[in-house]
């Protein structure tokens, strides 16, 4: 009989997509300013979007445990007002 457990392996997945994101992101910059290009330099500045969100999702779910325990404390101070 064994026994179950998960990994959660979401923070590292956050990862590789925001540093893959990134690496291509500023991959596209160099080649769009080469070919003089606005249409992929507009593309980048989306691409940079979604990098910072994966990097944003990425920083709070490394961070979820001190997170969760400010929450909490900030739930009992509110709770004594």
């Amino acid at each position: 009989m064994g026994h179950q457990h998960e990994h959660d392996h979401t923070g590292q997945n956050l990862k590789i997509a925001f540093l893959l994101n990134l690496g291509f992101t500023i991959l596209e910059l160099f080649g769009g300013v080469y070919v003089n290009s606005v249409a992929i330099i507009s593309d980048v500045i989306h691409d940079l979007g979604d990098s910072l969100s994966l990097g944003n999702a990425w920083y709070l779910e490394k961070n979820r445990s001190k997170l969760q325990m400010l929450n909490s404390h900030l739930d009992m101070l509110d709770s004594r007002f």
